[in-house]
């Protein structure tokens, strides 16, 4: 149940156009109309805020950042620390190796035909669901069709 609440709480983060947060309150969303999703991701771990104290709900949220969410949502976070992507265009996301390498290791993302995963590129809502519904279980094979319609 943890794991479809997650991923529900997720999407309602990137349609909401969310990025990362948490402390208490963070400053910037108190008595906004999101304080208590920000609040309930923040209770259930998904998601942390920014050293400030604010969570900067203004931000797009990064293809990186995406990945690291599907890991801490599936409840993964622990397996993301010991493996390092294979991505070759992660140097400026070293952050967030792990989370990129254990995604991509559980067919979460693939990456670009070039080889690369981008990770400071905005995911679009096409990565996004897609990402989701991979983190769920979904395979390429079972969705048929072509991407992005089969998602």
């Amino acid at each position: 149940m943890r794991k479809g609440l997650s991923i529900i709480v997720v999407i309602a983060l990137i349609m909401g156009s969310f990025s990362m947060a948490f402390a208490a309150v963070p400053t910037d969303v108190a008595g906004t109309d999101y304080e208590e999703s920000v609040s309930v991701l923040m209770g259930l771990g998904v998601i942390n805020g920014y050293e400030d104290g604010t969570y900067k709900p203004e931000r797009v949220v990064s293809r990186a950042e995406m990945a690291k969410l599907i890991i801490v949502a599936l409840g993964l976070e622990n397996s993301a620390g010991a493996v390092t992507s294979r991505f070759p265009d992660m140097a400026g996301a070293t952050w967030a190796q792990g989370f990129v390498a254990l995604a991509s290791d559980l067919g979460i993302v693939i990456g670009y035909p070039d080889g690369t995963f981008k990770p400071s590129s905005t995911v679009t809502y096409n990565e996004a669901v897609t990402m989701i519904l991979r983190g769920l279980g979904y395979t390429d094979a079972s969705r048929g069709g072509v991407w992005p319609s089969n998602y």
